[in-house]
């Protein structure tokens, strides 16, 4: 630990040292007390530390040298002194309570003395092996022994090797009971004690724990009697006797705190508060952190972290996400400080934890994956089956309940064999409701042999079995179970699970045939939701908000569906309240929390998005936490809800123009259609039908080589369960509303009903925010940002993008109307980026490479021109974009995508959507990897359009989509179908 800082108040005066003499010093807190060797003979000193961590140096100067061999306060040093030397020895901790030493000046030749000072110089250096320990068994040098084998199993711990740390700490308590060491023998003890907990022996661990006690009570060791005394606690928490653990751990901090060790106090509020937070209960949980949180000025980095993570449970458990984030950050800050790998790994795990609770599932896949990453190399059990568990969460939330099976059932075989009851059965449960049958039996035996653990996981076990049964139960037993849904609702604080416990209403609602009922109470669980998304200032946060009531918005649509026809609300009234629930309009930034970009974070961005996917996970976390902090900075607003963006009602849908508006719920999904200013509800295909040719058809045209014929067999598959005959004959344009299920569909690929080949050949498409706005205006310009090849960057990270460099002129060539305006170089960065952006009037075209990182959907964004002097590429996330208001009329965004998997079209198609929500009227992009030389011929073919009396964004799109068509080079689905229009916002 660090020391104290030195106090301004005078020292005391130095104390004699002479040959063969025993002396107890007292050490002032703060204050430098000193030893003067006063007999003119060759001596070693010898220092004993008495409860306290101690450092000394020779002389004035220099740094301080901690005495080093284990156990921690009661180590022991041998060092070689001359007549008037003067030592000075200090407190290396940060209490404020005064302490003493053991002092002993070893004078003439004494083989044994100088024997034992080699010795223990070796503890510092590392583990001599078991020879030599063997060979020092007899005293004196049984003493560095003890201290060899304490120290052996301290690095034992560090290094995750449990078995090998049970084996040195056992041995160490032998010898140092051999050598008449109690305190020593109680450290080691607890030692054992932890280990035998962390290996999952908990019978024995707590027996080790009353024994470290005891030993330590009549050593007079307060310190290790309350250590082992909160260990002994802490174990009584894991073998799930938890009325005990709290009434055992209560009375704990407030003693470590009457001894002046404020550290060990606040670390033990800090697991205090965690019992709390277990067991349902944040509010008495956040008065212990705040006890903690009194002495933050006096604590070391590694308990702010643990602090920290604890502030951010509390405020996830109350649904203040905007707060978690930020304190997740203040942990990152603080775990940074220390070399610490398991702490890293433990904000990270948390981190992940509250990502997925907000519905921000790549973020969070990415933060677990690195967490049991580094737990792997830790070797630790537990914790990897932690970090797995996660993993099989977010697989349950996204669907893939074959994958969360797995994951779970590997989660729970090592919490069984650590002896994690508790999260065993948490993990049995996660694999339940997946569907895994064999989980049953097992979640029953774990039962039987103990409470549940928590009121949380009492709600777990309740939606688990609600869940089973739903699939089953009749109206009566159906009806039942919704009464029991509605009970739960007020018992809980977690938003997740209360989002949970309504969707299991609703679906008991309909198997009861209460349809109506159901889709009332979803309506007003949606409405409590969308509160919790617009407390949240930044765009950003509030979309990764937004996902997390899509199951919610599914079981309305089934239970919509569910209504007999006469029943359901008009087709009008159903499409307004689809896109409330969608809650697209929430993006739109507001005036009071415009966020000027951060350079800082982008070039932490740059660093992570260079690194790859195998590179230093230290640059990948520091990236990490940026986006943490981007996330959280705004906090939440107290702006009455009419300060939002309202959701007008759509204008109708100009002739010519047939708009869809879908919905895809879990058991069925609709269409509605509006032609002529009529409007029809339509069935579709079953949604599992739909997500599997959406996946299908997506994975195969974002591959040059894949069969054509096989891309269109798939893409008319698609079609039929999407487009049904109803629709009539093709329209001039098909407009449509932007849904989270479908916006990977490359729609102009789909052949129309009763057609044969791609709808491109026919029909305009365009994907929409809002209503149509007024015809774009002659531009004054053409404003074109050009990064064919960043300054800066290597020819692999950035490879030159020779079209780019020739679009200005492709681009005048095309539209003759307006000057081509070229910004490159040191005009060609963040700042023209944005000053574009939100200039009213802009027509702005991007050549540039762009990047949506297949693990998290916050990475997409385009690499630009460093704006300084021998500078490194900017690359500007889409982050940095959505939350200050834009006013462009066109953006073309020609960026060659990097990357090209599902997720990374879900990043690129969020990059094009934030830049509509935020402002843009119409943004034409790419959804997966572009060829450069590609643009020679679609980029002219649209402008060219672009120019002509009536053109328009989308007719011009069309154009450019059939000149790729119709080439011979480009003429794959590959090449053209990615290309897409947006609409933005009202």
């Amino acid at each position: 630990m660090a020391a104290c800082p030195l106090s301004a108040s005078a020292a005391p005066p130095a104390t004699d040292l002479h040959c063969g003499v025993d002396v107890e010093v007292a050490i002032p807190a703060g204050i430098n007390t000193v030893l003067a060797v006063r007999d003119d003979t060759s001596a070693f000193l010898e220092i004993g530390e008495r409860g306290r961590d101690l450092a000394w140096r020779t002389g004035d100067a220099g740094d301080f040298t901690p005495v080093s061999p284990r156990p921690p306060r009661w180590g022991k040093m041998l060092v070689r002194v001359a007549v008037e030397d003067r030592v000075q020895i200090r407190l290396d901790d940060r209490n404020s309570e005064p302490g003493a030493a053991h002092v002993r000046l070893h004078c003439g030749q004494d083989a044994g003395v100088e024997q034992l000072a080699q010795c223990l110089d070796g503890v510092a250096r590392g583990w001599p092996g078991w020879s030599s320990l063997a060979r020092q068994w007899r005293a004196p040098e049984g003493t560095c022994t003890a201290f060899h084998l304490h120290e052996a199993a301290a690095r034992a711990s560090e290094r995750g090797d449990y078995a090998a740390a049970i084996t040195l700490y056992s041995r160490a308590a032998e010898v140092w009971e051999r050598l008449g060491q109690p305190a020593r023998a109680a450290a080691a003890t607890l030692g054992l004690s932890e280990r035998l907990a962390d290996a999952g022996h908990y019978d024995a661990a707590l027996d080790a724990a009353i024994r470290a006690a005891a030993m330590a009570r009549e050593a007079a060791a307060p310190y290790y009697a309350l250590r082992a005394e909160s260990a002994r606690c802490l174990m009584l928490d894991d073998m799930g006797r938890l009325a005990e653990a709290a009434a055992c751990l209560r009375p704990v901090p407030d003693a470590f705190a009457a001894l002046g060790e404020i550290v060990e106090a606040a670390n033990t509020w800090n697991n205090l508060a965690a019992f709390y937070l277990d067991r349902g209960d944040p509010a008495a949980a956040r008065r212990d952190i705040e006890r903690a949180r009194a002495y933050a000025d006096r604590l070391p980095p590694r308990i702010h972290a643990r602090l920290h993570l604890s502030v951010s449970r509390v405020a996830a458990a109350e649904g203040r996400f905007p707060d978690a984030l930020a304190a997740l950050q203040a942990s990152f800050d603080a775990v940074e400080q220390v070399d610490d790998t398991r702490g890293r790994a433990n904000v990270l795990l948390q981190a992940a934890r509250q990502y997925q609770r907000i519905a921000a599932p790549l973020e969070a896949r990415a933060m677990a994956l690195q967490a049991l990453d580094l737990y792997t190399r830790l070797g630790a059990p537990e914790r990897i089956a932690a970090a797995t568990t996660v993993l099989a969460r977010l697989d349950f939330d996204e669907g893939d309940l074959a994958s969360a099976v797995e994951a779970a059932e590997a989660a729970a075989v090592l919490y069984a064999q650590g002896g994690l009851r508790l999260e065993e059965l948490a993990a049995w449960l996660l694999a339940a409701r997946a569907g895994d049958e064999r989980a049953w039996p097992v979640i029953d035996r774990l039962l039987a042999e103990g409470d549940p653990g928590s009121p949380w996981q009492s709600i777990q076990i309740e939606l688990a079995r609600g869940e089973q049964a739903v699939l089953v139960a009749g109206p009566a037993e159906s009806a039942s179970l919704a009464a029991r849904m509605d009970a739960l609702s007020g018992q809980v604080q977690d938003i997740q699970q209360w989002l949970d416990i309504q969707r299991l209403r609703a679906r008991a609602l309909l198997r009861a045939g209460r349809a109506d009922d159901a889709r009332a109470g979803l309506e007003v669980a949606l409405a409590r939701h969308r509160k919790l998304v617009q407390a949240a200032r930044m765009p950003s946060l509030r979309q990764m908000l937004l996902r997390q009531s899509r199951s919610l918005v599914a079981t309305w649509i089934d239970a919509l569906l569910a209504l007999p026809e006469g029943d359901r609300p008009e087709p009008g009234a159903i499409r307004g309240r689809l896109r409330w629930m969608y809650g697209m309009h929430l993006l739109q930034p507001r005036g009071d929390d415009v966020r000027k970009a951060d350079a800082e974070l982008d070039r932490e961005l740059t660093g992570l998005l260079r690194t790859g996917d195998a590179g230093d996970p230290t640059s990948r976390m520091r990236a990490q936490h940026s986006l943490l902090y981007l996330f959280a900075s705004a906090g939440t607003s107290d702006l009455p809800a009419e300060s939002l963006p309202r959701l007008r009602s759509p204008e109708p849908a100009p002739a010519g123009v047939a708009r869809l508006t879908f919905g895809v719920g879990e058991q069925g999904a609709l269409a509605i259609v509006e032609r002529e200013g009529q409007l029809k509800l339509l069935t579709l295909a079953s949604p599992s039908d739909l997500a599997a040719r959406v996946r299908t058809l997506a994975g195969l045209v974002q591959k040059r080589d894949a069969s054509a014929a096989e891309v269109h067999r798939v893409a008319a598959e698609l079609s039929a369960d999407l487009l049904p005959p109803a629709l009539g004959a093709p329209p001039s344009q098909l407009w449509i509303d932007w849904d989270p299920h479908l916006a990977t569909v490359p729609f102009a690929l789909l052949p129309w009903p009763g057609r044969d080949w791609p709808m491109v050949e026919d029909i305009a498409v365009s994907r929409r925010l809002g209503d149509e706005r007024a015809p774009l205006q002659r531009p004054d310009g053409i404003d074109l940002l050009v990064a064919a090849a960043p300054a800066g960057s290597g020819s692999e990270d950035l490879p030159w993008l020779a079209g780019a460099e020739r679009e200005p002129g492709l681009v005048a060539a095309a539209f003759p109307q307006a000057p081509v305006r070229t910004h490159g170089g040191r005009t060609g960065g963040r700042a023209q980026l944005q000053a574009l952006l939100g200039r009213a009037g802009t027509w702005l075209h991007v050549a540039a490479h762009g990047v949506s990182r297949s693990g998290i959907q916050g990475l997409a964004g385009l690499w630009l021109e460093p704006e300084g002097e021998g500078g490194a590429p900017q690359f500007v996330s889409w982050l940095g974009l959505a939350d200050t208001p834009l006013a462009a009329d066109l953006v073309v965004l020609n960026a060659c995508q990097l990357a090209d998997s599902d997720a990374a079209v879900s990043a690129a198609i969020g990059f094009a959507t934030a830049l509509a929500a935020a402002g843009v009227d119409h943004v034409v992009a790419a959804n997966w990897q572009l060829s450069d030389s590609a643009s020679a011929v679609w980029v002219p073919a649209f402008y060219r359009a672009l120019a002509e009396e009536n053109g328009t964004p989308v007719t011009a799109l069309r154009q450019a989509q059939l000149a790729l068509r119709r080439s011979r080079a480009f003429r794959h689905p590959f090449y053209w179908a990615g290309l897409g229009h947006l609409q933005g916002m009202d």
